[in-house]
């Protein structure tokens, strides 16, 4: 009986918890999904980055020579080897900062890293895309509260819209009839990018803008006019 597969959002749990792609269904998700198996390699590098960080030898005889000294009495040498001792652990520690910091500073920041989060997101909410809703005005507002952002106008037919999770931050997901499919919007008042960018996949095709805080990505099926999507939702929602 072949195994049920995986999806982005699992995928990424997996890899994250414990980097092991081993596995038929891991192996073969990261077969057919270009993004996950960037993330993977991504992933590697960090794991490879952090080890060469921490893996510092300790100079040869190091251990015969302290003994020497501090069995000859020498202070000066030993101040000198106790010095010696506080950068070694001075260079593990920045090295290792540095290190993870650049990996946090990628993750949160760098459009390749922003494309791979809204992508994964999607792919762990394909259900939604076949919504048939019809929310008001008023409603959209009431399932999004509490998010700072702000609807001022009509964005469009409105099949779906709840809070959610993304990327561990609260966030708003709402889904839009356009014209060659569903058309998913994600608030995401916790997410900051530099400048917009574009997304896409085999199937999907979009933007990730800047607001005033945080960002908001729009994603449509292929030859969805998302430019046109992009400018009205820009005009009726703000994040405060």
């Amino acid at each position: 009986m072949t195994s049920k597969s995986i999806n982005c959002l699992e995928f990424r749990r997996k890899l994250t918890t414990g980097p092991d792609q081993s596995g038929p269904r891991m192996q073969a998700h990261m077969a057919s999904c270009d993004s996950c198996a960037q993330f993977a390699r991504n992933m590697q590098q960090f794991e490879g980055a952090l080890k060469g960080a921490v893996d510092v030898k300790v100079p040869e005889g190091l251990a015969s020579r302290i003994l020497l000294r501090q069995s000859t009495g020498d202070v000066q040498n030993r101040h000198q080897q106790r010095n010696m001792l506080f950068a070694i652990a001075a260079s593990v520690v920045l090295s290792v900062s540095v290190t993870l910091g650049l990996v946090k500073l990628n993750q949160v920041e760098s459009p390749q890293s922003m494309d791979q989060l809204v992508l994964a997101h999607l792919q762990g909410e394909m259900g939604h895309l076949q919504e048939d809703g019809n929310y008001s005005l008023a409603q959209v507002r009431e399932k999004i509260g509490g998010l700072n952002a702000s609807i001022s106008g009509d964005i469009g037919l409105v099949k779906f819209a709840s809070k959610c999770d993304i990327h561990d931050k609260p966030g708003g997901h709402i889904v839009l009839k356009g014209d060659k499919g569903s058309v998913t919007v994600l608030i995401m008042p916790s997410e900051t990018i530099a400048k917009r960018f574009r997304v896409k996949d085999k199937r999907f095709n979009g933007v990730v803008v800047p607001m005033n805080t945080g960002s908001m990505a729009i994603i449509g099926e292929r030859g969805e006019k998302i430019q046109d999507v992009e400018k009205r939702l820009r005009k009726y929602i703000t994040i405060i």
